[in-house]
């Protein structure tokens, strides 16, 4: 969030002062960690999803695995079995085969 706060530059011939910001932020789901944050009474309530094909979701996976020590065996949330039902999970709750789940922090729209 430091990284994304708003920073306030001079720009133009007049030195007209603006601030420019990270548009959106959205916070993504990670399995045994979110729901270990600490606030255990403020569950994960996703307010955006991306629709993913299988084969993008392949791709994740296949990225996800060069991260061995993250990769569990099992029941584990962290497992490759229960990645793929978080997104079947996640594709039912919108009405597709899989999607990812989002909380949107900051959406600046300019009209």
């Amino acid at each position: 969030m430091v990284a994304c706060r708003p920073a306030h530059i001079v720009r133009g011939i007049k030195k007209k002062s603006i601030w420019a910001s990270v548009e959106k932020i959205l916070c993504y789901e990670i399995p045994s960690s979110t729901n270990w944050s600490g606030k255990l009474d403020q569950p994960f309530h996703p307010t955006e999803f991306n629709i993913i094909s299988k084969n993008n979701l392949q791709t994740k996976f296949d990225a996800y695995s060069s991260y061995s020590d993250e990769v569990r065996p099992g029941n584990h949330p962290r497992s490759i079995d229960s990645l793929q039902s978080l997104a079947k999970y996640r594709g039912n709750s919108v009405g597709a085969e899989y999607a990812e789940a989002y909380v949107l922090i900051r959406n600046i729209i300019y009209d």
